[in-house]
């Protein structure tokens, strides 16, 4: 999502997609997502299983003219796992109250990959092209989610690797 100008804003509030007259679990629920300010690193954050309620994420107020959601994983007791996204999200401003009736919750710190650059990038955006356009199969899928949770991993154990140097 995109604003015409910069905004301070200090919290998102998640609506995880709910038809409650469709009857519980009927659509895929976001699990975990990154969320993107401009250019900055992406932040993972865990989705509660809370259907139909709103959950907010609380941070130190962030001045951004744009925010990119990307869904990484889902909670899969769906009757319908091919749907599956927000019913709402809200950004609450600096100078807002940001609703009480919400459960709170966190980014994922330590679990955050950093951005592809150079020529896996360009390789990477083909795949991803792909995917969109549902030419890969059900085993390049596997193979790029395996590829995927590596590098997450590698990029922690760097992470820690060079927080230990003296």
């Amino acid at each position: 999502m995109s604003f015409p100008s910069k905004q301070q804003i200090r919290g998102i509030v998640f609506y995880q997609i709910s038809f409650s007259e469709a009857g519980a679990n009927r659509y895929a629920r976001p699990k975990t997502i990154t969320v993107r300010f401009g250019d900055s690193a992406p932040q993972k954050v865990i989705l509660n299983d809370a259907e139909g309620k709103p959950q907010v994420w609380k941070f130190a107020p962030v001045q951004t003219s744009d925010i990119t959601i990307n869904i990484i994983d889902l909670y899969t007791d769906a009757r319908y796992q091919e749907y599956t996204g927000f019913q709402e999200i809200t950004v609450v401003p600096s100078d807002e109250t940001i609703p009480s009736d919400s459960q709170t919750i966190e980014a994922v710190e330590d679990q955050v990959s950093t951005p592809l650059t150079g020529e896996n990038k360009g390789l990477f955006d083909e795949i991803e092209k792909e995917i969109e356009e549902d030419v890969l199969n059900a085993e390049a899928e596997e193979l790029l989610r395996l590829l995927h949770e590596f590098t997450e991993k590698f990029e922690r154990y760097l992470r820690k690797k060079a927080k230990a140097k003296p």
